[in-house]
């Protein structure tokens, strides 16, 4: 009983302490909305990935926009330009998308057509800068993400009309293409069942979705109220007996929080987010009439939109292996109210409005750290430990100084360590503390280095930093070892994903959890005789899966687990099962 309740990786709040301002030229245009959504906060602690893809599915995106192309989804498994489906995906060339409109590679929004509607011309780039336009880069103005793979698909024409057979396509070609979060600023009146089992799929899959509630431009305000005039796909997950919340609905508000004059409402919407007074960036094309790379303001849902399918991808960022599910709870539960500005509107509104600072302050919580001495966890800015021995209550060791990461623990020295990866003033440190508090050495981890999916790992008396990534077409795992004390880096391969690691410093030991050729392999290796033992796990392989060692006694135990939760067996080193632990759900 105890074991499983030690391994429960329970989940506690980091609080955020700095505020970050990229150096782009226009952000001063952008601040009134970045500080109501608190993004500042967020962007001390993630500022994205280029591993999270995010489909937009509009009227297509400027992909030789300056502050948008590095950000660029690029079909690594494509070559350009040979004129040939070199991926075996149905598409020719695709190398940043595809434009189901005039069916080619061309992912930019048309400006040649006459009938071009102005605002839809802009409207895909609009919504890719929100999105992610570069930030700290001193060019324009910055999105949610200042690093991410932005994947445009071009399926609402120039004059901002489509066709749900076009957006269908694009839902499809997102889920077979890798992408993490679909962004949908557009709706209809017809709930066609295609796109909807499209979508349907997509969340299986664990991509999240984000749709505009939308506008309305009639006097009757009644027009507006979803409850009366569903749209979509913004009513989808609301139809019938349906009660799972597979998707986000956003409406609009100003800048005082109160509901846009245009935006819809309704049972339908989840959440709101400021759409009015957006400046990002816009279609370039001058000699089409087309002369801004950065404007504004606009106004609408399809601007509230992008600013939560951002939030989305950042959380994505930070936990790559977080379910739909579970990144939709933590954008929701972490608005902030808004029913006492907006009287009479009390249940149509969502969960209030987007906090993107407050959302990423969830997502940073650490799991607890399991030591020889006794169990570690964050609480706050805090680094909490149980003792085992006292049978007492939980205390405080020491204020951290900075926003926690990552949380290590070893021995050293016969006497136990904490190392704590933290977030301060717009660098990392690594802080090493004895186990009553006492903070032995700091380390400043230079720029360059991979942080966000990285692990604290401890050996020969040596802190470092790995950081994994995988080689979808080499189905090789490369993993970035950074020796923490030398401020040197190093290269492993390894065959197959690697999905979850761990090392137990006293014994030698280090373990990894690895996909490989559609089997689940846990892999052990004794450093002092240099074996390398592996056995193959019977379970699937799509579950997203994490490693950690036990220390009990004189031997230690490998438990290889999943945040999906359930019954898991914890293996001796020769690979015999010592017991069977059930562990929750995260």
């Amino acid at each position: 009983m105890f074991l499983a309740a030690l391994i429960s990786l329970l989940i506690f709040v980091a609080e955020p302490v700095l505020a970050r301002a990229p150096n782009d030229p226009m952000y001063g245009d952008q601040e009134l909305i970045w500080n109501q959504v608190n993004a500042p906060a967020a962007w001390d602690y993630a500022v994205g990935s280029k591993r999270i893809v995010v489909a937009m599915i509009d009227t297509g995106m400027d992909s030789w926009h300056e502050d948008l192309r590095d950000n660029l989804w690029v079909n690594g498994e494509e070559i350009p330009g040979n004129g040939i489906d070199d991926d075996h995906n149905g598409y020719v060339d695709d190398i940043s998308g595809w434009n189901f409109v005039e069916n080619d590679n061309d992912v930019r929004t048309s400006v040649f057509d006459t009938t071009d509607d102005k605002e839809a011309v802009r409207h895909g780039t609009l919504l890719g800068g929100i999105i992610g336009a570069r930030g700290d880069n001193g060019l324009d103005g910055t999105g949610v993400n200042w690093r991410i793979s932005l994947m445009p698909l071009r399926a609402i024409r120039s004059d901002g009309k489509g066709a749900f057979r076009a957006v269908t396509e694009a839902v499809n070609y997102a889920v077979d293409n890798g992408a993490d979060v679909i962004s949908l600023s557009f709706m209809g009146d017809m709930p066609e069942t295609t796109l909807l089992s499209a979508l349907r799929r997509a969340y299986d899959k664990g991509i999240v979705i984000v749709t505009a509630a939308g506008n309305y431009d009639s006097p009757d305000s009644s027009v507006c109220n979803l409850n009366k005039n569903p749209l979509y796909p913004a009513c989808y997950d609301h139809e019938g007996d349906s009660s799972e919340n597979w998707s986000i609905t956003v409406g609009s508000v100003d800048k005082d929080d109160v509901l846009s004059q245009f935006s819809n409402y309704g049972k339908c919407v989840d959440i709101m987010a400021p759409g009015e007074y957006i400046y990002n960036t816009e279609r370039y094309a001058p000699q089409f009439g087309y002369p801004n790379e950065f404007g504004g303001p606009w106004f609408g849902t399809s601007f509230a939109t992008p600013l939560v399918a951002g939030t989305a991808a950042l959380i994505k960022s930070i936990h790559p292996e977080w379910s739909a599910k579970k990144i939709i709870s933590t954008i929701l539960i972490t608005a902030d109210p808004i029913d006492s500005v907006n009287p009479g509107r009390e249940g149509d509104l969502g969960r209030g409005r987007l906090n993107v600072g407050r959302a990423i302050t969830l997502a940073i919580a650490t799991p607890v750290m399991v030591g020889k001495g006794g169990i570690y966890y964050l609480k706050g800015s805090v680094i909490m430990k149980y003792d085992l021995g006292s049978g007492g209550r939980a205390k405080p060791t020491r204020f951290l100084n900075g926003a926690p990461v990552a949380i290590a623990t070893t021995a050293h020295y016969n006497r136990e360590q904490v190392a704590v990866l933290v977030s301060r003033g717009g660098k990392y440190f690594l802080d090493v503390y004895k186990d009553d508090g006492q903070l032995v050495d700091e380390f400043t981890i230079p720029k360059g280095v991979v942080i966000g999916r990285s692990v604290i790992q401890f050996s020969s008396g040596i802190f470092s930093i790995d950081s994994r990534q995988y080689d979808k077409r080499a189905k090789k795992t490369k993993i970035s070892v950074f020796n923490v004390r030398s401020g040197r880096s190093s290269l492993a391969v390894f065959p197959g994903d690697v999905v979850g690691e761990a090392n137990e410093a006293a014994g030698g030991l280090s373990a990894k959890v690895i996909q490989r050729d559609k089997k689940v392999i846990l892999r052990i290796v004794d450093h002092a005789s240099g074996n390398i033992s592996e056995k193959e796990l019977s379970t699937a392989v799509r579950k997203h899966w994490l490693l950690k060692i036990i220390t009990m006694a004189d031997r230690s135990l490998f438990l290889p687990y999943t945040t999906e939760g359930g019954s898991f067996i914890a293996y001796d080193s020769d690979f015999s099962q010592a017991l069977t632990v059930r562990i929750p759900k995260r």
